[in-house]
């Protein structure tokens, strides 16, 4: 497996911490709306969305209502090949 996928529910009023990892990740919106600020540039978001945040780009989440995220990316294979980091901030 070289790819690594996540699931995950963001309950109305979460929000996260800056982060930022070596991966790319691909957001998809199963379910709900949200936001997610990248850098200086902040995202709406609902069903059915798609949005890349690059790698080593900070970024958070926020879901004003109940938000359901499916995520993948290369995390899997960089941690194979010994080159991946992250950051919380």
């Amino acid at each position: 497996m070289t790819m690594a996928t996540l699931i995950r529910l963001l309950p109305r009023g979460f929000a996260t911490q800056p982060y930022r990892s070596s991966d790319s990740m691909v957001f998809i919106v199963a379910e709900g709306r949200g936001e997610l600020k990248a850098g200086a540039q902040t995202f709406a978001l609902e069903a059915h969305d798609l949005l890349v945040v690059p790698g080593w780009k900070s970024h958070t989440l926020h879901a004003p209502e109940d938000l359901v995220l499916f995520s993948y990316s290369d995390r899997v294979a960089q941690e194979k090949l010994g080159f991946w980091r992250e950051q919380r901030q």
